[in-house]
């Protein structure tokens, strides 16, 4: 399986060009993706790519399959049981077994909101908030329910950016 290197939007990603690190926001292996464009390049490099954060190092060694995704490119993600879908800008998806309240834990310095127990939005891509019918709009035309509890986050998160 391919492993998938969530990294910082503010970093070029190196699908051609030789490097020798980027910041790792995480990383998980996938079980699909949608399209071409997604498709897993090998790293044929004989130097490894070490990817680094705070909390741990990932190190892509000659042959591994990876892809490398930037966090703003990240719509949305949707779970079922212990199997999470990731939806990017444009219609490109992937999945991976990860469990929603991981991904939210991690994701959570980065502008994304839990609105649902088996939905986290990029608040970047919030175009609107319906309170009385409990459900956001995405700039990519998606709608998604919001659980009660959770209309109290997309509230607070909105006060604080001075949106509303």
């Amino acid at each position: 399986m391919p492993k998938v290197l969530i990294v910082n939007s503010s970093v070029p990603t190196p699908l051609n060009e030789q490097v020798e690190s980027l910041p790792l926001i995480t990383w998980f292996n996938s079980k699909c993706f949608s399209s071409a464009i997604l498709e897993p390049k090998q790293w044929n490099s004989e130097t490894p790519l070490r990817l680094k954060s705070d909390d741990n190092i990932e190190v892509l060694l000659p042959y591994d399959y990876y892809v490398i995704v930037p966090i703003d490119s990240i719509v949305r993600i949707e779970s079922q049981s212990n199997e999470c879908s990731f939806l990017l800008s444009g219609s490109d998806y992937f999945t991976a077994s990860i469990p929603l309240a991981n991904i939210a834990d991690i994701f959570s310095d980065y502008h994304f909101i839990r609105i649902h127990p088996s939905h986290l939005i990029n608040a970047n891509y919030l175009k609107s908030f319906v309170q009385c019918n409990a459900f956001v709009t995405l700039s990519n035309t998606d709608s998604i329910p919001v659980s009660s509890e959770n209309s109290e986050r997309i509230i607070e998160f909105l006060t604080r950016q001075n949106i509303i």
